[in-house]
């Protein structure tokens, strides 16, 4: 499974650009900051549009993981 393609891309920045902005993904503490659930939530969305360039996911089970990374995002 290579890198993901220009569209693969497109679409996982704007998954990732809107959970950026959702209330709590970014936790500022200081100079830090913290993004656990948006690490886990880019990894999902990675393996996902991989198993799906693949065919090895159905894009109703795709929107399934979709659903819980804005869940766990939100």
């Amino acid at each position: 499974m290579g890198p993901l393609t220009n569209s693969e891309e497109t679409r996982r920045k704007e998954i990732m650009s809107w959970a950026q902005k959702q209330k709590g993904a970014l936790v500022r503490d200081g100079n830090s900051v913290s993004a656990g659930r948006l690490f886990l939530a880019n990894s999902v969305i990675i393996w996902s549009l991989k198993q799906l360039r693949d065919e090895k996911l159905k894009e109703n089970e795709a929107q399934g993981y979709f659903f819980f990374v804005k869940k766990h995002v939100h």
